[in-house]
């Protein structure tokens, strides 16, 4: 019936296209027809919270567009990293990811920092960003900035080794569509968008839908009973409205919904479990305004509420408030300036309930009774100067004020960088930063009790750690950027040294009882919390090169490298376990190619073998190495374009992980990994 209801709705649809609905869009800007060189001076806004030219920006980072995004066979958000230099991506099963920048990569990586149009979704209840739960569509991102690396001055807790800063259209500009998708294993997504301006065109809104849905991959349960598909259902959507008063006062205000349920949320030896509840909600609004040549200021707050299970119950969820202003003054004194101040705060309120369906029956989630909800008040200085045309300086701190760390002294985070231009299309870049990674309420407040399933599976108590310290880290980046041969190759490289203190890790897992003979070799309960032990250096690099033999045809290459290494206090194994949980080499190749209607688009990335220091559950794993093999991600995509009456369609072929293995945990035993393939149509009116 569900299948029935998305072919009707897709016919519906298609059938209001061909009735002659009038072209209400403007022209999408095709930016693999630009040269190489004028992709340097696109506009982004992560770095400096204002507009500035990419090449002149210090930070490592990388620029995801709307043609990337329609070109890449993406499904969802983390689809598209497989494809940056420097994080590693992995499938945790038919529809999470765990994504990390410079480092191990986890489900929830506590040290990257998400914004959807500047508000930042990072849950502190499941610590980590949850992407299954995003209110956004691939449809309606225009761009996506990718600092790798700590974010800089304007960015507060976990912004240590990276920042992303999803963008979407503005509603002045974007275009009216409706897409569908339907392929193997189960893939169905229908989406559609419509909005409109005022006869002025200074003003516009649209909104959006979007439903997916996918079987997953099967579970590989060693008894054929227990065999099932971790099946996936979500539904978000949203709108934007964007007001232009004038050339220097601009206005927007997004809101986005997601929800979404699962037969499973990973990997676990509890056999099916129930369907869960999750999801997001948002709203945004940015007012914008250049008062003279000397001032002007942005002024950014959002509500976001976070919905979700935490692995025990759907009645978890937390209501997080921010409000940032930032002002910035241009001016001339000795050569010219911007300087750049502001003041950001962050407010949140969460709450727990054990009522409710649970993933694992029994268990229990609960907040420590010294809870307290986190609260930010931070303030940001930094000064851009050119002392001469060739050389750009620039210099700032940022100060927290954590109600987590509130005992503590401010937490100040210094930043200095340089930008050298040998020549227009020539540059060396250095930065020196110190960040801090504060405990989230996860960390600090939560108790998960989760029980036994049988021998050998014992229960597990994790307690989280009110002591727990920030993690302090020193960052030291040097990278060059350049254009060759006729400036056609761009090649951007970059290296990178970092020093982590107080390291955050889990504690080893401690036995408190075992079963009875004949099992009692196997412990029957765990315990486990966070703690702070020792420090870990990492060194690394990344290479990115893009070649266009001609206009219509581009290859690209991508390398990188990660070397960390803990030095813990105690005789703990558990940090030597966070550093050698990541794939020291990754390397990637791809290519683009456009022939009249049709194009071509192809990439395939290695991620190479690392070590899973010991299991949880039985004798045989704990305290052993598990060497995880290396593994492919590979995506190929054929697409045309063609008219339906006058409006613009394109029609698209996508085969994900044809070739070689799809990153998946299949050495814990989890999950069958199959080629995804589906067909796709998208129609502007």
């Amino acid at each position: 019936m569900e299948k029935s209801l998305t072919r009707n709705l897709f016919l519906l649809v298609l059938g209001f296209i061909l009735s002659g609905a009038p072209n209400a869009f403007a022209a999408e800007r095709d930016l693999m027809s630009l040269p190489l060189e004028d992709l340097l001076n696109i506009s982004v806004t992560s770095a400096g919270g204002r507009e500035q030219k990419k090449n002149e920006v210090s930070q490592s980072m990388t620029v995801i567009t709307k043609e990337d995004i329609a070109r890449s066979g993406a499904r969802n958000i983390p689809d598209l990293f497989f494809m940056v230099p420097g994080m590693q991506v992995q499938r945790i099963d038919g529809h999470h990811y765990a994504v990390a920048v410079r480092g191990p990569s986890y489900i929830a990586t506590n040290n990257l920092l998400v914004l959807i149009d500047g508000a930042v979704v990072f849950d502190s209840l499941s610590n980590g960003t949850m992407w299954d739960s995003l209110p956004v569509s691939l449809n309606e991102i225009e761009r996506i900035e990718i600092i790798r690396g700590p974010g800089g001055v304007l960015y507060a807790s976990n912004a240590v080794n990276g920042v992303i800063n999803i963008i979407t259209k503005s509603s002045l500009n974007s275009e009216n569509y409706a897409a569908a998708k339907a392929g193997i294993p189960s893939i169905e997504d229908l989406a559609i968008a419509v909005g409109g301006l005022n006869a002025q065109k200074s003003w516009g809104v649209r909104v959006f839908s979007q439903f997916k849905a996918d079987s997953g991959y099967t579970r590989k349960y060693k008894d054929p009973t227990n065999t099932f598909h971790n099946n996936y259902r979500d539904s978000n959507g949203g709108m934007r409205f964007d007001k232009k008063f004038s050339d220097d006062m601009q206005l927007s205000i997004t809101a986005g919904l997601d929800t979404h349920y699962a037969s499973d949320i990973g990997p676990s030896n509890f056999g099916p479990v129930q369907k869960y509840l999750g999801g997001m909600e948002l709203v945004t609004m940015h007012f914008q305004q250049k008062v003279t040549d000397f001032y002007d200021y942005s002024i950014h707050a959002d509500v976001v509420h976070h919905r979700g299970t935490l692995s025990t119950t759907n009645n978890a969820d937390e209501n997080t408030e921010n409000l940032q202003m930032q002002n910035n003054l241009t001016y001339s004194f000795y050569g010219p300036h911007v300087t750049s101040f502001g003041v950001d705060g962050r407010f949140s309120q969460s709450n727990i309930q054990t009522e409710g369906t649970v993933i694992y029956p029994g268990s229990i989630g609960a907040l420590n009774p010294a809870f307290k909800d986190p609260t930010i008040l931070s303030f940001f200085l930094q000064d851009e100067y050119r002392p001469i045309e060739k050389l750009i300086l620039t210099a700032g701190a940022r100060i927290d004020e954590n109600s987590y760390t509130r005992e503590k002294d401010p937490l100040i985070s210094p930043r200095a960088s340089a930008i050298y231009e040998f020549t227009d299309t020539q540059s060396v870049r250095a930065v020196a930063q110190k960040t801090y990674h504060t405990p989230s309420i996860a960390d600090k407040y939560m108790s998960i009790f989760i029980p036994s399933s049988g021998v050998p599976y014992p229960s597990v108590l994790y307690t989280g750690n009110v002591n727990l310290e920030p993690e302090s880290v020193m960052t030291y980046e040097t990278g060059y950027h350049g254009l060759f041969l006729d400036k056609k190759l761009d090649i951007d490289a970059t290296a990178y040294l970092s020093y982590l203190k107080d390291a955050q890790v889990l504690s080893n897992w401690t036995p408190t009882s075992f079963y009875p003979f004949p099992f009692s070799a196997y412990p029957s309960a765990y315990t486990v919390n966070y703690f702070n032990d020792g420090r870990i250096t990492t060194l690394g690099a990344e290479f990115d090169a893009k070649y266009n033999i001609s206009k219509d045809f581009m290859v690209m290459a991508d390398y990188s490298y990660i070397a960390p290494q803990g030095d813990p206090d105690s005789n703990s194994r558990i940090i030597q376990q966070n550093v050698n949980y990541v794939s020291t080499h990754a390397i990637g190749t791809g290519l683009r190619y456009t022939l009249n209607k049709w194009s071509f688009d192809a990439y395939a990335k290695y991620f190479s073998k690392y070590t899973y220091e010991g299991g949880y559950f039985t004798p045989v794993q704990n305290g052993t190495n598990q060497k995880m093999h290396g593994y492919w991600d590979n995506t190929l995509r054929l697409g045309y374009t063609f008219k339906i009456g006058k409006n613009d369609a394109e029609a698209e072929l996508v085969g994900q992980n044809i070739f070689g293995s799809a990153g998946l945990y299949e050495s814990f035993d989890q999950y069958l990994v199959k080629p995804e393939v589906y067909a796709g149509m998208k129609v502007k009116f």
